[in-house]
């Protein structure tokens, strides 16, 4: 699939603590594109969510969590809710990926 957010129909979404989301990974998080900061999935019924998943919008975690997906694998994200930093001094927001697919050029490339 060749997703264009500047062309196909999509929505934002956030997810609230303890909520999670599954779906194919249609666009990562990529630098100096429309909605750059935002991994786009494609649900089973086919609606498309973007999702801010960007250190430069508050989601450093999701962002690093997302360094081991590739377009078309099946994830679920799991929002896990507000942590604090080891010093106390600063919260974070903590997310959980499992990869429960791979697709066939990331498995063809392993």
């Amino acid at each position: 699939m060749s997703f264009d957010p500047q062309r196909d129909s999509w929505r934002n979404a956030e997810l609230r603590e303890g909520e999670r989301v599954v779906g194919a990974v249609v666009r990562l998080p990529r630098g100096g594109t429309f909605n750059g900061s935002s991994v786009f999935l494609e649900l089973d019924g086919g609606e498309v969510v973007a999702l801010p998943a960007s250190a430069k919008k508050g989601h450093t975690v999701l962002e690093r969590r997302l360094s081991i997906a590739r377009p078309s694998d099946e994830v679920e994200i799991t929002f896990e809710g507000w942590r604090a930093t080891a010093d106390g001094d600063r919260r974070y927001r903590s997310y959980g990926l499992r990869i429960l697919s791979r697709s066939a050029a990331t498995r063809e490339a392993a």
